[in-house]
């Protein structure tokens, strides 16, 4: 009961930063002329991840905040499914939340980004008849190329995950350790 009680709270506290209006969103219409476009991003993107949060892959949702010309904001949520990892007989679900900082490197398209994140993993053996629940602590520092004007979207990063809390734990399987990972993004900003 506890455990649905995180996940929702979770998802809840995602989708309502997803929905906030950014600070910079008023803008008095008699300053429009001095507005520099090209600071404008698009907001939304759609992509996919091997590796990283998400384990093995995730189909994920990403919004940006400008914060400066420099310095933006970036909140994620995806899903990854699995019916056969590691093997046959697993099936796995993976709900990754992160939040990033992107900081402009060359020009407004190149970030280096730094993030941390929680995701959740429910894992279920077939042959044991076992379910465990799994929240993971997982940081990001990687590389983000995104237009402002959208399009092509390319992430790549170092993600370390640790796995930080653990709910009905197979006593097979080592607990509250780091895996060394990393992951590789390709999505649409629109």
């Amino acid at each position: 009961m506890i455990m649905k009680k995180i996940i929702l709270i979770s998802i809840f506290s995602i989708f309502t930063l997803f929905t906030s209006v950014t600070v910079y969103s008023q803008i008095d219409s008699t300053d429009y002329k001095e507005i520099d476009t090209t600071l404008i991003f698009k907001k939304n993107t759609f992509f996919a991840e091997i590796g990283g949060n998400g384990i093995l892959y995730s189909i994920n949702y990403d919004r940006l905040f400008n914060v400066s010309t420099k310095f933006k904001l970036s909140s994620r949520i995806g899903i990854h499914y699995t019916n056969k990892f590691p093997l046959q007989y697993y099936r796995t679900v993976c709900i990754p939340i992160e939040i990033s900082g992107l900081y402009s490197i060359y020009g407004n398209k190149h970030f280096v980004e730094i993030g941390s994140g929680l995701t959740y993993l429910n894992s279920y053996d077939r042959i044991t008849d076992h379910t465990e629940d799994i929240i993971i602590l997982a940081l990001r520092l990687g590389y983000r190329f995104q237009k402002p004007e959208g399009g092509l979207f390319v992430k790549i990063g170092f993600v370390p995950l640790y796995d930080w809390l653990v709910f009905n734990p197979d006593p097979a399987v080592p607990h509250h350790t780091w895996l060394l990972s990393g992951g590789l993004g390709i999505g649409y900003t629109f």
